[in-house]
């Protein structure tokens, strides 16, 4: 049986610049590796210092590559990590490798980021932004996204062309929020989580049953972060960091903990 292990914690809550906490709060990158270690397979911390490698944190160490614009790196994140601002247009990361294809568990799985929207208006602009997508094609990938509807979430677990999502309206946020979805065949549920700092946080949307048979390995141009495709396309205008995948659907009591360390 594998454990997780707990990060540590911290009585100190002295607000820092960038809406951040203070120097004592737990890094994200570090507070979600701790988080089922075994059976991370990417950890996409977005604080990197040069363009040249996204890289992966996890023991894995599935890295991928920015586009060559579009991204600003070095921002100003939560808990004074650093973090990725994505233009809305151009900027993305690629994080396909042909080891991440192979370390994939389409059946069961966690995916998760923490979000920062540019201002209101990617909210309201009526186009969908994507924060992140794992795909083979159209019929079987999976994706965390701002919906063409006005303040809308949507996470989408497709496979073999049925269309899964938990999704949830209202949703205007201008701090950081911690947006996860996770889905187990076994159990044949998908289910979507949001929290954010002094804010009520857990389950979002309805959870997802009935779900369909993945066909296919991850494709070169559908595993991004920041966008849906390498086109680019449908591209998340604001900051991201903490872009974290695993190979089981965690509990939501393990999630709640993590997301707890994060915003404390």
């Amino acid at each position: 049986m594998t454990t997780r292990t707990r990060p540590s914690t911290s009585s100190g809550r002295g607000r820092a610049g960038g809406g951040g906490r203070g120097l004592t709060r737990p890094q994200v990158r570090d507070v979600l590796s701790m988080l089922y270690p075994e059976q991370q397979i990417g950890l996409w911390g977005l604080g990197d210092n040069t363009l040249t490698q996204v890289k992966d944190a996890s023991r894995r160490q599935n890295h991928g590559v920015y586009s060559g614009t579009g991204v600003t790196l070095n921002q100003p994140g939560l808990n004074n990590g650093a973090c990725a601002l994505f233009d809305g247009a151009a900027g993305f990361a690629n994080v396909y490798s042909a080891q991440l294809a192979a370390d994939f568990n389409n059946q069961e799985l966690t995916v998760g980021i923490l979000v920062k929207m540019l201002s209101s208006t990617p909210w309201t602009d009526g186009n969908q932004h994507y924060v992140l997508r794992f795909g083979v094609d159209a019929n079987n990938f999976i994706s965390l996204s701002k919906g063409v509807t006005n303040n809308q979430l949507i996470a989408d677990y497709r496979a073999g062309g049925t269309v899964k999502q938990a999704s949830s309206t209202g949703n205007a946020d201008l701090d950081w929020f911690l947006f996860v979805m996770t889905v187990s065949k076994a159990a044949d549920q998908l289910k979507a989580y949001k929290w954010q700092m002094d804010k009520p946080g857990g389950q979002i949307g309805s959870t997802a049953t009935s779900l369909g048979t993945w066909a296919g390995t991850l494709a070169a141009t559908l595993c991004c972060l920041g966008a849906s495709i390498t086109t680019p396309s449908n591209v998340h205008s604001g900051w991201l960091m903490g872009g974290a995948l695993w190979t089981k659907a965690i509990p939501e009591q393990d999630l709640q903990y993590a997301a707890a360390q994060i915003f404390a």
